[in-house]
């Protein structure tokens, strides 16, 4: 799996300030979706996770058009242009199946988390149950070893 990520990865203070001036401003079903991504196990999830612990009808392929388009205003409020996909703003990941680009995984980058807690948009100190997500991503896998190690990486 080729992992996509931003090359000029953002501050902090510049995630909070783009969050701030969205245009237009966040929405529940987008906030919604990084909360559940934020509480996830190391930020890990796939669309279709997302779709599932947010329960947002039309599945995956509604989960990544609300996730696209977040990442394109949050692109436009911070100035930046990503390279590859607008979720690179957010996270990076990349597609599990090569012959399927519903697939994705993404990893939710520290800077996103951070700037989430300062915004009082997310509690660092949740009380949120791991055990409540099911995780299935080791049998899509086509190259297990480097889930591992974005696992590992991660904080």
């Amino acid at each position: 799996m080729k992992i996509h990520k931003l090359d000029n990865l953002p501050s902090k203070e510049q995630y909070v300030q783009g969050f701030k001036y969205l245009k237009p401003p966040i929405n529940d079903q987008q906030l919604c979706l990084l909360q559940k991504q934020y509480y996830s196990l190391n930020k890990i999830v796939t669309a279709t996770q997302l779709a599932e612990l947010a329960e947002i009808k039309g599945g995956f392929a509604r989960v990544n058009i609300i996730y696209g388009g977040l990442g394109h205003s949050l692109s436009d409020a911070i100035g930046i242009e990503p390279s590859y996909k607008y979720w690179t703003i957010l996270s990076s990941g990349g597609y599990i199946d090569k012959n399927n680009p519903n697939k994705v995984l993404w990893q939710m980058y520290e800077e996103v988390a951070m700037a989430l807690e300062e915004l009082g948009w997310v509690n660092k100190k949740s009380n949120y149950d791991f055990n409540e997500v099911s995780f299935k991503l080791a049998e899509e896998l086509a190259d297990k070893d480097e889930i591992i190690s974005l696992y590992e990486g991660s904080k």
